[in-house]
């Protein structure tokens, strides 16, 4: 089977000209990474994790776009921040994570695929190349706040204010509208330290262990140690039992 360049569907590999033997036979030997139900890679890829994740979640929003379903799916939490190229960092990437607007409340879950629906208006974006809608960058940062622990949702939400894709407000609002919900307690607590200075994943975590730990964090952005390693042990705030 001839190297393939990029992360591409089942169907996309029959169109090709790939047999399904093929495919099977490149899987099994290594040739190409089985990445999910219907979804292949080449195996060797140089991209970071964000990256190598978007192309995942891309191929995975083509393959819902072309079934039955995609009219009443939308990316959501940890798969629409990749699609919305935020930082990814001590988040699962383990499964695809999904709106289902065919439902009124309620997540159901496989190994590869979660899906969430609950009674909040729909707030959507469309983003060029994924084949289906998005959630807006403000809900997925609460989302992601109400489920998943502190650090990683408040590195997610930073990057989201200083990249311009929310605002505070809209932070505050998606935080009224989740009253009720699973986590929010959590995700307020994450939301009031999200601040949009920080430019990379180690500032805000810089920044947040070293308030844990009682320090001032400078104005400026230097090169720090994390102080997790300098004074030992994690700081981050659990997940949420949602």
């Amino acid at each position: 089977m001839r190297p393939i360049q990029s992360i591409s569907t089942r169907a996309e590999l029959l169109a090709l000209g790939f047999t399904d033997e093929a495919i099977r036979r490149a899987a099994k030997t290594g040739t190409l990474d089985y990445l999910g139900p219907g979804l292949y890679g080449p195996r060797d890829d140089d991209g970071t994790r964000e990256s190598r994740h978007r192309g995942v979640v891309q191929a995975w929003a083509r393959k819902v776009a072309s079934g039955p379903r995609g009219e009443r799916r939308a990316l959501a939490e940890v798969s629409a921040a990749a699609a919305l190229g935020l930082p990814l960092f001590g988040l699962p990437v383990n499964q695809f994570v999904a709106q289902d607007f065919s439902h009124a409340s309620g997540s159901r879950s496989t190994r590869r695929v979660r899906l969430v629906s609950d009674r909040r208006p729909v707030s959507l974006v469309n983003l060029a190349d994924i084949a289906i809608p998005v959630v807006s960058p403000a809900r997925t940062v609460v989302d992601i706040a109400r489920r998943h622990s502190r650090i990683p949702a408040i590195v997610v939400g930073d990057a989201a204010l200083h990249d311009g894709l929310c605002t505070r407000s809209e932070l505050h609002y998606e935080l009224d509208l989740a009253r009720g919900l699973c986590g929010v307690a959590h995700a307020r607590v994450a939301v009031e330290l999200m601040d949009g200075l920080s430019e990379s994943v180690l500032e805000s975590r810089s920044r947040i262990e070293m308030r844990d730990a009682g320090y001032l964090f400078p104005s400026f952005s230097p090169r720090f140690m994390s102080v997790e390693y300098a004074l030992g042990g994690p700081t981050s705030g659990g997940p949420s039992s949602c």
